[in-house]
């Protein structure tokens, strides 16, 4: 098993690609932490790990709340005393929050998924990084963004604070990535396409914006959360050892064109 004996905590585990994720790491060894807001999602996934021969807790928290990661990562250091991995994957969409191109985006759509998106994934790596240095080093941070923090779009994904967001995880992993390089900690980002999911739900049922899909992802209409999850098997185990800084896009060959 490729992840045997790691700890891993995995935000917004509650369902979608958080739980895929949270659910192969289990698979291939790791005690997993379950991270997400929503109690009964948390519950759901540490009990699809048990079905599945797996270890699992899990911590409810909003990422976004800096005391509410602080109480977390205390938890975590308290139970656990380290962390081999921490995967950055809870988020949020925009345009039911008023986001979109950004002459239409409400400002408090933009604070409220940069705050989600881009702050979350800093508060946790903020913890992550301090935690690892502090047990001796070494560790795997993995961040997930999106297909469309890496390029721009004119129709049908036109929400830009949570494009930002996403854009914003890339810079942010680099410079994680080059400044705890010396302490043995890599991070790596996965940029997902579209990918079957409750949050891909209401663009799945538009077929406008589903043929434009086909089109930018010619291996298929949509990608699968097991797709996400072994790429991030990938990062998190030591198969990667040599691999950090670098953006991996799931993306069924949307950024290839």
């Amino acid at each position: 098993m490729r992840l045997q004996g790691k700890i891993a905590a995995v935000t917004g585990a509650g369902s979608g690609l958080g739980r895929g994720i949270a659910v192969e790491f289990a698979v291939q060894g790791a005690e997993v932490i379950v991270i997400d807001r929503d109690p009964d999602g948390a519950e759901r996934t540490v009990g699809a790990i048990a079905a599945a021969g797996g270890k699992a807790h899990r911590i409810v928290i909003d990422i976004a709340d800096r005391g509410q990661v602080e109480d977390g990562f205390r938890q975590i250091k308290e139970r656990f005393r380290r962390l081999d991995i921490l995967v950055n994957n809870a988020g949020i969409t925009g345009r039911s929050r008023g986001d979109g191109p950004v002459g239409e985006c409400l400002p408090e759509a933009w604070d409220e998924i940069v705050g989600v998106n881009l702050r979350g994934t800093f508060l946790c790596s903020r913890h992550a990084v301090n935690l690892m240095t502090g047990q001796g080093g070494g560790g795997a941070i993995v961040n997930v963004s999106s297909v469309l923090g890496l390029v721009g779009c004119q129709e049908h994904f036109t929400s830009h604070a949570y494009q930002a967001s996403k854009a914003g995880i890339i810079g942010l992993s680099r410079s994680i990535a080059a400044y705890y390089a010396k302490h043995g900690i890599r991070c790596n980002v996965i940029a997902p396409g579209l990918i079957e999911s409750p949050a891909t739900g209401k663009v799945r049922q538009d077929a406008a914006a589903l043929e434009f899909v086909r089109r930018m992802q010619p291996l298929g209409e949509l990608g699968r959360p097991e797709d996400v999850a072994r790429a991030a098997v990938y990062f998190a185990s030591d198969e990667s050892a040599f691999v950090t800084g670098q953006v991996l896009a799931v993306d069924g060959g949307w950024t290839m064109q």
